[in-house]
């Protein structure tokens, strides 16, 4: 067996934590990692073993497509069952059923009647299976979602998707997000409108973000086993090194529900907490946003709850000196922080990593 596993992937901010969490599991495991541009793949994939597994790490059907007709005697492993059935292609998959079947109970206890689906896309791998789940788990706990309810986000962006949804937001009681960046990005988007999340009407997301734990009001999510799920898929990939002729398998790793602020229907968390209202208005889940997005997510991953206190200092208004005097640091020590985690954010001021905050009503 070659000890070695290629994945395809692009580059993307937030992939970063998941790509080293891949790189740490597979040195422990004496396996050599290989992470390839997936257009540059297909450009040259005899530089690769055909006998061994490649993991593509996206969720773009169409390109999935491509790659196993353009390498029919392949195996690929995906980190989502697709929904078409590609007689070479294998999966390690949340359950969206366990997870739909949770939030709609939950939401049910909470008094939703009826619900939205956001800001999902034919062109992904997974999406009719999360709609059936979603639909299935909603009729079985009396929560009414119609097909007009379904706000799709293929080729339009996300404010004109969120245009449509606010156009008929007051027949809904809870809106369910394709993921944890949609959702922060719509209790974002309806706070500037002038609607309060959960107050008017309740959010959910799914994805585990940590930008999702710590926005007001906190997003309810699908809870996931990061380190679990990449021993699945890993484990996966061995097997198929070790059996040629096993030419697909599927494997499921569950997912409970993390319940947040932004599911509490009908209340309102503190105003205090609503008192930044987003003040920087600003990007939305589109490409930027992503970025943007993902930015966070990378930096509230690698700080710790130091920078954390001091970023939250920063909000307050307090300079470099009170700073240290009240987390009882050297005010070089609170410099020095506050330099590293500009760089990490990309920005050049004070001034700008704390409206990068602002962005997501971190507090």
């Amino acid at each position: 067996m070659q000890n070695r596993l290629t994945f395809l992937t692009t580059d993307s901010g937030g992939q970063k934590t998941f790509h080293q969490n891949i790189k740490e599991l597979c040195s422990k495991n004496h396996i050599k990692s290989e992470f390839v541009p997936p257009e540059e793949f297909l450009k040259n994939p005899s530089a690769f073993q055909p006998s061994d597994p490649v993991v593509y790490l996206s969720t773009d059907v169409h390109f999935l497509e491509r790659l196993t007709k353009s390498l029919p005697g392949y195996r690929i492993v995906v980190t989502e069952k697709p929904k078409t059935d590609f007689p070479n292609v294998s999966s390690v998959s949340y359950s969206i059923t366990d997870y739909a079947m949770q939030l709609c109970r939950h939401l049910a206890e909470m008094g939703c009647s009826r619900a939205a689906l956001f800001s999902f896309c034919h062109s992904s791998i997974y999406v009719e299976e999360h709609i059936g789940a979603y639909m299935e788990a909603a009729e079985r706990y009396g929560i009414e979602i119609r097909e007009a309810d379904i706000y799709w986000r293929d080729r339009c962006s996300f404010a004109d998707c969120w245009a449509r949804l606010q156009e008929h937001i007051k027949e809904y009681n809870a809106v369910i997000c394709s993921n944890d960046i949609n959702a922060v990005y719509l209790c974002k988007a309806a706070a500037e409108a002038g609607f309060l999340v959960p107050r008017d009407f309740s959010v959910s997301g799914r994805g585990d973000t940590l930008v999702g734990k710590l926005t007001r009001p906190t997003v309810t999510t699908g809870e996931l086993d990061r380190q679990d799920f990449l021993r699945q898929l890993l484990n996966l990939c061995r097997y198929l090194q070790k059996e040629p002729t096993v030419r697909k398998m599927d494997l499921m790793v569950s997912q409970n529900l993390r319940v947040g602020e932004s599911t509490a229907l009908g209340t309102s968390i503190c105003e205090a907490d609503y008192s930044l209202h987003y003040r920087q208005k600003s990007q939305d889940a589109s490409e930027i946003g992503y970025r943007i997005f993902s930015s966070m997510e990378n930096f509230l991953t690698e700080c710790d709850s130091i920078s954390l206190a001091i970023v939250y200092e920063l909000i307050e208004g307090k300079t470099t000196q009170e700073i240290a005097g009240r987390l009882f640091l050297e005010e070089r020590t609170v410099a020095y922080r506050i330099r590293k985690m500009k760089e990490m954010l990309g920005v050049g001021t004070k001034k700008e990593l704390v409206e990068a905050f602002l962005a997501f009503n971190i507090k």
